[in-house]
């Protein structure tokens, strides 16, 4: 699934005033002024054990004023986050990919931090 497929899928089930940021570098990708939310989408290839973000965009995030979605769909389902009440993640050092979008090969270290993935369940079921 990519972000625009998951963006589609919210809008048509469950949040219809969903719309895209306008900023394609913005802190979020979408919010609904109907549940005063703003939303960040991920799309993971796989299943992983523990949700992981980078500090950077945790703290952007948490900036922003009111209701904060983070959103992360993979193989096994959707899962919603209110960002801002998740216990805050310990933060390490890790090498990953410059950027997440075309099959980066190449690696820099960043600041990343992890929490539980059932921490508030799954939104859908793919």
């Amino acid at each position: 699934m990519k972000e625009i497929d998951l963006f589609e899928a919210l809008k048509e089930n469950y949040i219809p005033d969903l719309v895209k940021n306008d900023n394609e570098f913005g802190t979020f990708d979408c919010s609904s002024e109907k549940y005063k939310t703003h939303i960040e989408l991920k799309c993971r290839k796989w299943h992983y054990e523990q949700q992981i973000i980078e500090k950077d965009k945790y703290d952007r995030l948490c900036d922003i004023p009111g209701k904060v979605k983070y959103i992360v769909s993979d193989p096994t389902g959707v899962f919603s986050y209110d960002i801002k009440n998740i216990p805050e993640p310990t933060w390490e050092d890790r090498s990953m990919p410059k950027t997440s979008e075309f099959d980066c090969k190449d690696f820099v270290m960043k600041k990343v931090g992890y929490w539980n993935y059932n921490y508030q369940g799954k939104l859908i079921d793919l």
